[in-house]
């Protein structure tokens, strides 16, 4: 496999890692532990460890190795500012007929996951609905057919997704968000662009805040409350 392949795997199987937990932020490693632990050569090691630094997934400290990074409450209001910006860009330029059948799917999965919310919340559902919430946004993004804008999102996701590594999430939460994106396809299947990106946006605000720990700043009265008995699980 060629050097160039081989600081691909690297970067790949980087994210697999944290992602899965098997990293965390803020954990020192030097880069001959992330070369064995990730079994590739030295070399594309320290080339992959570059490229993820420009991602802004680690620290690169002199005598000391890598550290992965701890998002700050700056990074997240950035990273969601930008989301919003291409979000809300997308709805507006797509065509919508384009993407109609995924829009009909993500709520038949939507409803789905809303019956079976119920506390305590295992990782794997928690996994599964995180998996559904990144679904519909990046599939209005790859609409667009812009590689330079889906290649920015993708990084920018990233540190969404590192700052999510800290987050803990409550059944009310999850079923607030999945609520927040039914309003969303709702709009785009009526063809209502506008009122798609202004719930977009709520949607993303909200993101923002339950990401920082606080409470919502922008709720509004149109969403649906949680149920207060807990749904059957299935």
């Amino acid at each position: 496999m060629s050097k160039e392949l081989l600081r691909e795997v690297a970067f790949r199987r980087f994210k697999e890692k944290l992602f899965a937990h098997t990293l965390e932020p803020g954990q020192f490693l030097s880069q001959r532990e992330l070369s064995e632990m990730l079994d590739v050569p030295l070399a594309p090691m320290r080339e992959a460890v570059q490229r993820l630094a420009s991602a802004g997934l680690v620290r690169i400290i002199a005598q000391r190795g890598v550290q992965i990074l701890e998002p700050s409450p700056q990074m997240l209001n950035e990273a969601f500012e930008l989301r919003i910006i291409l979000e809300c860009a997308a709805i507006k330029t797509i065509p919508l007929s384009s993407i109609s059948e995924q829009l009909r799917e993500n709520e038949e999965l939507v409803l789905r996951l809303q019956s079976i919310l119920v506390e305590p919340l295992g990782f794997e559902r928690i996994k599964e609905v995180l998996s559904v919430d990144w679904m519909l946004h990046k599939q209005l993004i790859q609409a667009m057919g812009n590689e330079t804008i889906e290649s920015v999102y993708n990084i920018n996701a990233d540190k969404i997704r590192l700052a999510r590594l800290r987050q803990h999430f409550r059944a009310e939460q999850l079923y607030q968000a999945l609520d927040e994106h039914m309003k969303v396809i709702k709009a785009l299947l009526d063809q209502d662009k506008d009122t798609a990106a202004a719930y977009m946006e709520l949607h993303l605000k909200n993101a923002l805040t339950r990401g920082l720990g606080i409470s919502n700043l922008y709720r509004g009265n149109n969403l649906h409350e949680f149920p207060a008995k807990s749904h059957p699980s299935t």
